[in-house]
């Protein structure tokens, strides 16, 4: 949790009683992975290590590997993460698994897609902690 922990630290902080928050998506570019929420969907990681990862749902939760929950949107470039505060980061894609965040700071960390399960539909990701 060195580079990307600090978005999972702080979505640790996070409760799970957000605001709504609307998703705005970015256009698909051409010849290029497009960044929208679609693209975010899923466990991220960024040390290696899918037990240690963050889940975004395509219903707009997140379930860091903590267990702290909350609310993301996508807009534009900027990742928001909402629960009792507000954090937002940039996001930079490389490629359709690997992304660089930017942090408030200027801090930047890399993070990289975990593989999905068969069985994995993010139908189940508020269920699993409750």
């Amino acid at each position: 949790m060195k580079r990307f922990g600090r978005m999972l630290a702080a979505a640790a902080l996070l409760t799970a009683g957000a605001p709504q928050l609307a998703f705005a998506q970015t256009e698909e570019t051409q010849g290029r992975v497009a960044l929208d929420s679609a693209f975010l969907v899923g466990l991220w990681t960024d040390d290696d290590d899918c037990a240690d990862a963050i889940r975004f749902a395509g219903n707009g939760e997140f379930v860091a590997a903590n267990g702290g929950t909350g609310r993301w949107a996508l807009q534009g470039d900027r990742l928001m993460l909402a629960g009792s505060s507000l954090v937002a980061v940039r996001i930079a894609i490389h490629d359709a698994d690997t992304i660089d965040v930017i942090n408030a700071d200027g801090s930047v960390g890399h993070s990289t897609r975990c593989p999905a399960a068969d069985d994995d539909d993010d139908s189940h990701v508020m269920s699993d902690i409750a």
